[in-house]
């Protein structure tokens, strides 16, 4: 196949692949494109309703502006003990409509925690009127939860016990979206980019039958030429990993467990941290931050680590530390099997925002590129890169919210996790794990604009320093 056949199938590929990821992201994030975040929150707890038990309804009268209720939360109380039946949650309209109903298992209450209700629906056709209620199955006075009132109420005030009412409100958290023009904005930019992707593809097909090259077209012909090179670099840094252990590949499944097992000890029963399920959030942040250190510390001596290669065959240099994270990245993936395992257990389910992963796997894998060949510049220089690394790992670790909530952080630190690529990578990773729904546009954009960013920054310093590598290692 000639040179410029094969460059002329992968621009299609990359056009036809926008196309598509384009359509999937329209589907999925549909609530995200349609609305605008809106919130309601009650500022406090004023008290207890007593024991929800068999025969007993709560309902509380809320109003609601928004057009979608993405989820309510609420403060459950469990006595410490171990409850029995289940509680029934129905949201309904004023004209005794039911929207939404679940069941809740009482067993699976936790004390002082919050319970998050995902109801995921558009409300835009009920007016601005609601009743939440609460029913108690299967259980007795002595063997069901009770639920938090709250102070400076969002809701009108009225709590209904049974058929009686009285003054009260209970402690409840409203998250939803409202109708925006989020749906032009996003069409606008995903034609622009569609547009851009166009002249790109055109320019270079212009350039190609000229008998021309551009970058695109360089990165493409090399992608042909050497990823016979690139697979087998990447098979030997993976098996390199698990040279002589016994366990090998295992260890890929092993090691994030294991690491939760301790930290969840710690964190969960020491120092009760409060996270609704606390195994996914801890064991999610893990994967995914243990994935950039592995990716960004192999990055960094990629170059000086194939010096006998890299002063024998001519080949582009970024081969390299593309090779080392792509080695990383098997890692990942098979580090969310188990990952996936714990989310069923603990009751979690899949569902179509599930399909953003992939997206965010690749994000993060090009903003540890972009990490790794800065690095790995800095490391043929400066030895001293390696050590640095390993303090600022740790402290990008603790700066990052793993296995504490991001609620601890003063207002005055913010602005730590604000400028956190990582934090954007995580609350994108819990979203879909925890609240089974896509992220909101903002934290996809800040996803996809720190990787261009290090992407950017990486190669520019690695191309203009890479002729002088032989020169140093």
């Amino acid at each position: 196949m000639s040179r410029k056949v094969l460059t002329y199938k992968n621009l299609t590929f990359v056009l036809v692949l926008y196309a598509a990821v384009l359509a999937v992201f329209s589907v999925i994030a549909a609530p995200q494109i349609l609305y605008s975040p809106e919130t309601e929150e009650a500022s406090g707890i004023n008290g207890v309703i007593g024991e929800v038990c068999e025969g007993r309804t709560i309902g509380q009268r809320f109003t609601f502006d928004g057009d979608y209720i993405q989820k309510i939360s609420l403060m459950p109380g469990t006595y410490n003990r171990v409850n029995a039946g289940k509680e029934v949650f129905t949201l309904k309209a004023l004209s005794g409509e039911v929207i939404w109903e679940k069941e809740f298992p009482v067993s699976k209450l936790r004390n002082d925690t919050v319970l998050n209700l995902r109801v995921q629906k558009d409300i835009s056709e009920y007016g601005s009127d609601f009743l939440l209620e609460i029913t108690g199955y299967g259980n007795q006075a002595g063997t069901a939860p009770t639920f938090y009132l709250g102070t400076n109420p969002i809701e009108t005030g009225q709590i209904r016990d049974n058929d009686v009412e009285s003054e009260g409100s209970l402690y409840m958290n409203l998250y939803g979206r409202r109708e925006s023009g989020n749906r032009k904005v996003f069409w606008a930019l995903a034609g622009l980019l569609a547009a851009a992707v166009v002249l790109i593809w055109c320019s270079s097909m212009r350039r190609l039958a000229d008998g021309g090259s551009s970058l695109l077209i360089r990165l493409l012909d090399d992608f042909g030429r050497y990823k016979f090179l690139v697979r087998q670099l990447v098979v030997r840094d993976f098996k390199t990993k698990y040279k002589r252990s016994v366990l090998g590949v295992l260890w890929s499944f092993l090691n994030p467990l294991l690491t939760m097992a301790v930290q969840y000890v710690v964190f969960s029963t020491i120092f009760r941290s409060g996270i609704e399920n606390f195994p996914v959030y801890l064991l999610s942040a893990s994967i995914l931050f243990n994935f950039f250190n592995e990716a960004v510390g192999n990055g960094l001596g990629s170059i000086t680590g194939n010096a006998s290669l890299l002063t024998k065959v001519s080949i582009p240099r970024y081969i390299y530390p593309l090779s080392r994270v792509l080695s990383s990245a098997i890692n990942l993936l098979l580090s969310s099997i188990p990952l996936l395992i714990v989310v069923l257990i603990t009751g979690g389910h899949v569902n179509r925002a599930y399909l953003c992963v992939p997206f965010l796997y690749l994000v993060l894998l090009v903003f540890c590129l972009g990490f790794g060949m800065l690095l790995a510049t800095s490391m043929v220089y400066f030895r001293d890169t390696m050590f640095l690394w390993g303090i600022v790992s740790l402290l990008w670790m603790y700066a990052t919210p793993i296995f504490y909530p991001e609620t601890i952080i003063p207002e005055r630190f913010r602005f730590i996790l604000r400028c956190n690529p990582m934090y954007y990578y995580l609350k994108f990773f819990r979203t879909v794990l925890m609240e089974e729904a896509v992220p909101d546009l903002s934290i996809i954009a800040m996803c996809v604009i720190w990787a261009l960013i290090m992407l950017l920054v990486g190669t520019l310093i690695f191309e203009k320093n890479q002729k002088k590598f032989t020169l140093y290692i």
